[in-house]
């Protein structure tokens, strides 16, 4: 219920989208139900041009860091969580990737692949909420592995979704 009447004060109610502000046309709030974005030392975050959010990893941010996140009320069913992506500076399959994990338990629910580079990509997550879940942690995760490099350079993101499939 307190989704829906945040989704009410602050969203787009027509939307089947079920993430609020997703495609950044508000500064986030960095609470309720819209996006999250810490003030990490090591991430530059800002929201620009209109519907874009830039994150820019200047190589020395911790391990494992979350510098997008955003809380999401889910009944039990099938979902999908898409995105669009860009990048000219950022190296590939460094860690950087979207992940949908549960509030309660912190167990992840799933785990997408590494962000590409290169120019806009739409790429997507589908998976199953069970009935036991109240709610998921949507996130957006670097996590760098033992022996690789760190992320660095700059990722754009727009047009995020998270629309029930059955």
């Amino acid at each position: 219920e307190a989704a829906a009447i945040w989704r009410k004060m602050h969203g787009d109610t027509a939307s089947q989208n079920l993430l609020q502000n997703a495609g950044f046309a508000t500064k986030p709030a960095d609470k309720g139900f819209d996006w999250r974005l810490p003030g990490l030392r090591d991430v530059a975050q800002t929201i620009g041009p209109p519907g874009t959010l830039r994150l820019r990893f200047d190589g020395k941010q911790a391990m494992d860091i979350v510098p997008v996140s955003q809380l999401a009320v889910l009944s039990e069913g099938a979902y999908t969580l898409s995105w669009n992506s860009s990048s000219d500076t950022f190296r590939p399959a460094e860690g950087l990737r979207f992940l949908v994990r549960d509030f309660d338990s912190g167990q992840v629910i799933v785990e997408g692949n590494d962000l590409k580079s290169g120019d806009w990509t739409r790429d997507a997550l589908t998976f199953r909420i069970a009935r036991e879940v109240r709610a998921v942690w949507v996130e957006l995760r670097c996590t760098r592995r033992p022996g690789a490099l760190r992320v660095e350079g700059e990722v754009c993101l727009r047009e995020l979704g998270l629309r029930r499939t059955s």
